[in-house]
């Protein structure tokens, strides 16, 4: 994978309102879209899966490597990935 390849942790790569807060080892990408509110599992094939946010923080804790906190609109996100 090149850098070009690589997620960028909290950055967008194709739109503004589009924040990557998890990123896991087979390239699924924990995505929250602000404007509408949505969390999605955005997978390495280009196919997505809408999910609430106490499921994309789960997916996040079991199976993410790199999990960015403190993204905007992502608190209740944060408080369920450190199980608080």
């Amino acid at each position: 994978m090149t850098n070009e390849q690589t997620p960028q942790l909290g950055r967008s790569r194709s739109r503004a309102d589009r924040r990557v807060h998890a990123v896991s080892f087979h390239g699924t990408e924990v995505v929250r879209y602000h404007r509408a509110g949505k969390w999605y599992l955005e997978y390495a094939d280009g196919t997505r899966d809408n999910v609430g946010v106490l499921d994309a923080a789960e997916f996040a804790r079991r199976t993410c490597h790199a999990v960015r906190l403190g993204l905007p609109g992502g608190a209740k996100f944060d408080k369920a990935v450190a199980g608080r």
